[in-house]
């Protein structure tokens, strides 16, 4: 796993599965997925360029459309858990190196 995250990795393992078991309903429910993260990508861009410009009333605009995004995306993905994560070594490297 050559620059990816953990988080990254696990994913994409599951996107593979669930291709594999229910191709149409994954892709359907993976494209979902991918747009609501894209509209908390969005909200939060926004946020910080309101925090940037100092605008309070923009802030909290930006502040009360990110969480309603967020709220959005946990709906989006929230499915059939993926199980637990594998245990992390504490001594050697971590998932990066592999």
């Amino acid at each position: 796993m050559e620059g990816g995250t953990w988080d990254g990795y696990m994913l994409a393992g599951q996107a593979r599965r669930l291709l594999l078991e229910e191709p149409t309903t994954t892709g359907h429910a993976l494209r979902d997925e991918l747009r609501s993260a894209r509209i908390v990508a969005r909200a939060a861009a926004a946020l910080v360029a309101a925090h940037q410009e100092g605008d309070a009333a923009r802030i909290r605009m930006c502040d009360q459309v990110l969480y309603r995004a967020v709220v959005g995306h946990k709906a989006a993905t929230n499915s059939e858990p993926i199980g637990s994560l594998p245990p992390r070594l504490t001594d050697g490297p971590g998932p990066e190196a592999l």
